[in-house]
């Protein structure tokens, strides 16, 4: 297991951000996992952990409150919140990492979407944007505070699902098998952004 962010200085010397490319394809060839844990469980919170572990040919493993069934590909990830309690989690994972059939199911999508990386190509959402702000004259109006801060729905540490889920016993064989099996790379990712477009 390796890890980088803040949990440890910002980039290790191995991962540095001046070599962002060269360092998701290292992830890609060494790992099979990639902790996509988001550091705020709340409604519709899905950040650059999730979008560049889709880049890396890794399975991410999701844990935040985003619906992410809207925003990426089927099967494209594994959502911790989905498990009972990271146990669950741990042997799933374990699963997976000794059935390459199985495995491999996880990246069927890759052939029939595309992602992008460049500025030229994200920027479509952009000029579509400025567009609409032109000849859309019709009045809206959104609250933003009460969306983004009043209905996230956020979770805490207090809430019982999160303490429930993370309660693990670390005499339990799955879960030291997992930490010592060194199948899972948590790298905290800053200022990428990777968008879906169906290959038609």
């Amino acid at each position: 297991m390796d890890h980088s962010g803040h949990i440890r200085p910002m980039w290790t010397p191995k991962c540095d951000r001046s070599i962002h490319g060269e360092c998701m394809e290292m992830v890609g060839k060494t790992y099979k996992f990639y902790l996509a844990f988001e550091n705020s469980l709340c409604r519709d919170y899905v950040t650059e952990k999730f979008f560049g572990s889709l880049w890396a040919n890794v399975v991410p493993v999701v844990y935040g409150k985003g619906n992410y069934s809207a925003i990426a590909p089927p099967h494209s990830y594994i959502d911790a919140l989905a498990f009972p309690n990271a146990t669950s989690l741990a042997n799933y994972l374990i699963y997976l990492d000794g059935n390459d059939t199985a495995y491999n199911e996880y990246f069927r999508w890759k052939p029939y979407y595309h992602q992008t990386h460049d500025w030229a190509r994200k920027s479509i959402a952009f000029c579509d944007l400025c567009e609409r702000l032109h000849h859309d004259h019709t009045t809206k109006s959104y609250d933003l505070k009460k969306w983004f801060a009043d209905d996230s729905h956020c979770l805490s540490m207090r809430d019982s699902s999160i303490r429930e889920f993370i309660d693990v016993r670390l005499t339990d064989n799955s879960v030291i098998r997992l930490l010592l099996g060194a199948v899972i790379v948590v790298i905290v990712m800053f200022v990428l952004s990777i968008t879906f477009t169906i290959v038609s």
